[in-house]
């Protein structure tokens, strides 16, 4: 029913996911605290 290599890639692209994250997160923290801080500065 299920096909080994789909689910395989599937695995594969949620590890690649979760690492991507694990590496992105600080830099869209510090994105994220740049536009809030430019927001408080526009008012």
């Amino acid at each position: 029913m299920y096909n080994p290599k789909l689910i395989h890639c599937i695995a594969t692209m949620k590890l690649n996911l979760m690492l991507l994250r694990i590496i992105l997160i600080p830099y869209i923290n510090s994105i994220s605290n740049i536009s809030f801080g430019v927001k408080k500065a526009l008012g």
